[in-house]
């Protein structure tokens, strides 16, 4: 898509992002197309044909069908795996436990949540540090207490992480790889 003014962006706006339902699609089939702008704007669309190899020296565009000008709202997006837990917004009973999550890490080098828990006042977290190392955070009436494990994880290795959250012995996190050759994991 580009502004329906024909004008280039410069490089720091503005800002288009889509997807399309799948990637291919036969002759007469239709795609649905989702897209967000960094705000509302008018954008020229159009169906292309994307080919690539020796033959043409890189990628090709051919356009194969002028969609008009459409609007383009900000809409905001999630990136990443999540999922939210209906009720998970009440306080968990008080005294110690544990949360462990399965991870296979695929983009190390910035804080990331595993899984985590937030209420008025008082929140715990499983996560990847910036460094790639397991930590465990809790918050509670604004004290903040943290543990960090000792070495960071491998990309595309699986670990359980685990943290433990005691109000008497403090919170501590651990994480063990799993077997390359697990019985939970299917083959391709």
């Amino acid at each position: 898509m580009t502004p329906a003014d024909g004008v280039s962006p410069a490089p720091d706006g503005p800002y288009v992002v889509g997807y399309p339902d799948r990637l291919s699609a036969r002759p007469g089939e239709q795609l649905r197309v989702m897209a967000s702008a960094d705000s509302p704007r008018s954008m020229a669309a159009a169906l292309v044909r994307l080919g690539t190899g020796p033959a043409t020296r890189g990628v090709r565009e051919t356009e194969v069908r002028s969609l008009g000008t459409v609007e383009v709202v900000p809409q905001r997006t999630q990136c990443g795996s999540f999922m939210v837990v209906p009720g998970a917004a009440r306080s968990w009973d008080p005294g110690p436990f544990v949360a462990s999550v399965l991870v296979s890490p695929s983009r190390l080098g910035r804080r990331q949540v595993l899984l985590g828990q937030a209420c008025p006042g008082e929140s715990w977290s499983l996560e990847l540090a910036e460094d790639g190392r397991p930590r465990a955070e809790v918050t509670d009436a604004g004290r903040v207490r943290a543990a960090l494990g000792d070495h960071p994880l491998v990309e595309g290795a699986w670990y359980v992480v685990a943290g433990g959250f005691d109000p008497a012995s403090g919170v501590h996190v651990s994480a063990r790889p799993l077997p390359f050759r697990a019985s939970w994991r299917s083959a391709a």
